[in-house]
């Protein structure tokens, strides 16, 4: 698994979570397809990952550090979705 900084900024991303994330992803595209027999529409993703994003209250303990630091939880996702030439 490699690490990389985020060009002009002190974020890193990773390959193997890029990896997870996007099998995720994939899975809920699935699921709608089933579900509704579509993809999900930019306002499903965003509240999706809103949603995501909020801190679950089992997970903070004193024994546990919260997986968001003070401030520094995004307050705001902003997703691109572009049409993939699929003959490619």
């Amino acid at each position: 698994m490699g690490w990389w900084k985020v060009q002009e900024t002190e974020d890193v991303v990773s390959d193997e979570v890029f990896s997870i994330l996007r099998v995720a992803t994939k899975e809920v595209a699935e699921r709608y397809e089933r579900e509704f027999g579509r993809p999900p529409s930019r306002s499903e993703w965003q509240r999706l990952i809103h949603d995501a994003l909020e801190p679950v209250e089992e997970l903070e303990s004193t024994e546990v550090e919260s997986l968001f630091v003070e401030n520094s939880r995004p307050c705001a996702v902003e997703i691109t979705l572009e049409s993939i030439d699929k003959t490619k």
